[in-house]
């Protein structure tokens, strides 16, 4: 049946929605080309306007020894006295904000994100800028939302819209932006997000084309898939990339893990890891910093497969010891470089033993980079379109998609989570298993007694039926969450317990009936359903 007041819904419902995201489109889209001038403006204090080539035996290899080590001293100073949390943000922060409170994503983080990832980067860091420009964005998102009449859903809604906004202003690519932000960060895909994601980050990659063209970040000749036969040779380069991907995830736990138990002050914790890559610079500079000369010059044929190889396996090491020393930045340009390199190599290699085939090695670059960038985020939708995006490399899309596939389903096989989801158990944090197991982490008792504190089984004067409860040890703190409670219910075989409220005594703070608390866990999961319409 047809709505004859689908106007007014439209406008009532959808219009401010719209309205914002062009907002946050445009204001996020001014932050990140600041982010990307910041970087850019420090680089080239101690690099060749050239990049990293050509300077292993030149004077310029003391600057490839000391900008590491400066960047490292000045941000351990930064760290120690401006930031609290001890450490910069990333992609995995705005998963656990999205999942258990947006207010946890402040301008204060932002600000204090884009001084340690940019000041990272910019001195030589081996990261990506993705992850903090992904935090700019939905800490943006959160905050302008903040104030305003939208509930929690659309807060989310527009969250996502900046980090689409963050994605496509970043790296120039308006549609994976979209699919990012709906596959890693709101977990569904709804007809609700889509047309605000669609906005923010159409709006946010005008603004940069404007400024900066709409050249893609790397150039990669014509290439196509010759025959048919190349299909199981990227089934297998398939396979080397997500091992490739574990790898890079099994040095990042043990360097978190080699660096928590030499437990240095955060004064020092950066300088380590910049005297480390200061050492490997001086010998090995394309590790160094974002790596777009080196994976460009990786397309351009300019290195040996053994070269790539090594260049693989150090690139790993540096980055993995640049996250555990808390230098800002992400992991998705790493993981496009290592996976290119090796893509790469993987593609002279089978030109040396097929050599009258006609084979193409910058196809096998750019599946490798998808391939690799695809198992450690675990979002295989959105980085092949990225890949595609950033490359114009759409002739060999039956590839790419062929070895994403197998590269994360082989990786979650091996690892059973990505990179991001990696961090947030390292911090205690499990929200991989579904809605479900979410709702029932992130809601505590005393955000299920505010809501249905009008019921009888939840006033304050029912004293005699509280205190027995008190007696008999069925309580629970307010901080306590869904899932904990579910469970003390069922150990205890109680219809009640007692929610209370711990400062100097114990104060009661209302009275808990399990039917209350299931009927408010079926709402909550309703709620979700109508946020994934």
């Amino acid at each position: 049946m047809i709505n004859r007041n689908w106007y007014w819904d439209l406008i009532r419902t959808d219009s401010l929605l719209w309205l914002f995201s062009l907002f946050l489109g445009l204001a996020v889209s001014y932050c990140i080309l600041a982010f990307r001038h910041f970087i850019h403006f420090l680089e080239m204090l101690w690099l060749s306007p050239n990049g990293l080539e050509g300077f292993i035996l030149s004077e310029w290899n003391i600057l490839f020894f000391i900008t590491p080590i400066i960047g490292g001293i000045c941000l351990g100073v930064f760290l120690h006295f401006y930031v609290p949390q001890k450490r910069g943000s990333g992609v995995a922060d705005v998963i656990e904000a999205r999942v258990f409170d947006l207010d946890k994503l402040t301008l204060r983080q932002a600000l204090h994100g884009f001084i340690i990832s940019g000041w990272s980067l910019g001195m030589g860091a081996s990261a990506g800028r993705e992850g903090p420009a992904v935090h700019i964005g939905a800490c943006l998102g959160a905050v302008i939302t903040k104030k305003l009449s939208f509930n929690v859903y659309e807060r989310r809604i527009l969250m996502a819209c900046g980090v689409a906004a963050a994605v496509s202003a970043s790296f120039n690519v308006p549609f994976a932006g979209i699919l990012f932000a709906h596959e890693i960060v709101l977990r569904h895909y709804s007809a609700k997000a889509m047309a605000p994601n669609v906005i923010a980050s159409v709006v946010a990659a005008l603004v940069v084309r404007h400024y900066l063209g709409d050249d893609f970040a790397f150039h990669i000749p014509d290439v196509q898939v010759s025959h048919l036969w190349e299909m199981p040779a990227f089934a297998l380069l398939g396979v080397l990339c997500a091992l490739l991907a574990v790898l890079f995830q099994l040095c990042s736990v043990k360097s978190e893990n080699l660096y928590n138990a030499m437990n240095p002050p955060i004064l020092i914790r950066p300088v380590i890891s910049g005297i480390c890559l200061g050492i490997v610079g001086l010998f090995i500079p394309q590790i160094l910093g974002l790596g777009y000369h080196t994976l460009n010059n990786t397309i351009s044929g300019y290195y040996s497969a053994e070269i790539l190889l090594l260049f693989v396996l150090v690139k790993i090491a540096m980055t993995a010891i640049t996250l555990a020393g808390r230098f800002g930045g992400g992991v998705f340009t790493p993981s496009l470089v290592m996976g290119g390199m090796l893509g790469a190599a993987f593609g002279q290699i089978l030109v040396m033993v097929f050599p009258y085939a006609d084979i193409s090695v910058n196809a096998y670059t750019l599946v490798g980079m998808g391939a690799t960038a695809a198992a450690v985020l675990g979002a295989p939708i959105s980085t092949a379109m990225i890949i595609l995006e950033l490359t114009g490399g759409h002739r060999i899309a039956i590839a790419i998609l062929l070895t994403v596939s197998i590269a994360v389903i082989l990786h979650y096989r091996i690892a059973h989570t990505s990179f991001f989801y990696m961090q947030l158990k390292g911090r205690g944090v499990d929200i991989e298993d579904g809605v479900h197991r979410e709702i029932v982490k992130s809601i505590t008792l005393q955000n299920v007694i505010n809501t249905i504190e009008s019921s009888t089984n939840c006033k304050k004067e029912n004293d005699k039926l509280a205190c027995a409860l008190l007696n008999d040890g069925l309580y629970l703190d307010e901080k306590e969450t869904l899932e904990q409670a579910i469970v003390y219910f069922s150990l205890h075989n109680t219809e009640y317990i007692v929610v209370t409220r711990q400062k100097d005594d114990i104060e009661i703070i209302g009275i808990l009936n399990k039917l209350d608390l299931l009927q408010f866990y079926i709402h909550a999961l309703e709620e979700h359903n109508e946020e994934h319409n």
